[in-house]
């Protein structure tokens, strides 16, 4: 029969032992993983002749240290090709030269222009009557009511530029913009 020494060792070896094998299979799948693909990529610059110049440790000093993280690439990633550029255009100093067009993203990004638009009318109709053969209505402002005619300016804001029913035109002066409030049919 063992003894109670004998099963506490026994259980602190069996959890340490899944501990290593946890962490070794954690770390062979961050090994394999893109971002330790992208590390490696940036970690490894071409030099002028277009030879992968690493600039870490040389491959051979890592095997040498254990590290079992290093992959070896049978290709080179960083290859160079040549490309012809395109022949540049000469252009004489008489002839004029034409404005770049924006690219598509600038284009996008930039607002139409903004269309100044008066504020709604602050003014409720109430009423109208006829007195002296003209039109007056009546409009609700602020807690305020005012009898309006044709040609009356309130508050030096709008100008009342007719009363014809079932419409009455406003003039907001500030901006010189046109507004209309619904008065209804003259009865």
């Amino acid at each position: 029969m063992m003894t109670l020494d004998r099963r506490k060792q026994l259980l602190w070896l069996s959890l340490s032992l899944t501990l290593l094998i946890t962490l070794y299979a954690y770390f062979d799948e961050v090994a394999e993983s893109p971002v330790a693909e992208a590390v490696e990529a940036v970690t490894t610059r071409p030099n002028r002749v277009g030879i992968a110049k690493s600039t870490t440790q040389p491959l051979a000093s890592q095997q040498a240290q254990g590290s079992r993280f290093v992959q070896a690439s049978k290709q080179d990633i960083f290859q160079t090709t040549t490309a012809s550029a395109p022949e540049a255009k000469v252009v004489e100093a008489t002839q004029e030269i034409p404005p770049m067009p924006l690219p598509a993203a600038v284009m996008a990004v930039v607002p139409e222009p903004v269309v100044a638009s008066a504020p709604p009318l602050p003014f409720v109709y109430i009423g109208k009557y006829v007195e002296d053969g003209e039109l007056r209505v009546f409009l609700g402002h602020q807690g305020l009511n005012l009898i309006i005619r044709d040609g009356d300016v309130i508050q030096q804001l709008y100008k009342v530029e007719s009363i014809k029913p079932p419409l009455m035109t406003l003039r907001y002066i500030p901006l010189d913009v046109e507004q209309h409030l619904a008065i209804g049919e003259l009865q």
